[in-house]
């Protein structure tokens, strides 16, 4: 399996974890960028995912080669999904 199959694996199953969590204390399983690490700054629990500033949020969509798009709260949700 190449670097590329494996992170996306991965991200799969943290996002399948993710959306399993009930309360914003419980801790998010980080999802890898491409190259197979967790971007700098990501966030421990939803609640801190919540509270990021916008441009700590567009950094985090960046480091995924995402492009943000919405508000603060659509770019959170957009870093998660």
């Amino acid at each position: 399996m190449n670097a590329l199959q494996h992170g996306d694996e991965s991200r799969s199953i943290s996002r399948l974890i993710n959306s399993q969590l009930s309360q914003d204390v419980f801790p998010i399983d980080p999802l890898v960028n491409n190259t197979g690490a967790v971007p700098a700054g990501f966030p421990a629990t939803t609640a801190a995912l919540k509270a990021m500033p916008g441009p700590d949020v567009d950094g985090l969509l960046a480091a995924y080669g995402l492009v943000p798009h919405g508000n603060v709260h659509a770019r959170a949700r957009q870093a998660t999904d």
